[in-house]
């Protein structure tokens, strides 16, 4: 896995993610919006998340907008839920 990021594989199921890099985002966000900044680390991994989740689901796009493009509504509906 790269530094400074987030992945989902689906070769094994999992999220793989630098906790370094999701607490920057977090202080980062909390910096600019004035709030905890918490979101922001959740954000990401519910976008991780949201390619598990379509990859259950069936979904196979051919176009690399299309996977992240799914990962990111379903991350939003979660996001919205939470």
């Amino acid at each position: 896995m790269p530094a400074s990021n987030a992945v989902y594989c689906y070769n094994n199921n999992t999220i793989y993610f630098d906790d370094v890099f999701l607490a920057a985002q977090a202080k980062i966000t909390s910096r600019a919006l004035g709030t905890d900044g918490d979101m922001a680390a959740v954000g990401i991994l519910a976008h991780e998340m949201g390619h598990a989740v379509a990859l259950q689901l069936g979904f196979r796009p051919r176009r690399s907008y299309d996977n992240e493009a799914a990962a990111d509504c379903l991350a939003g509906a979660f996001t919205r839920h939470a």
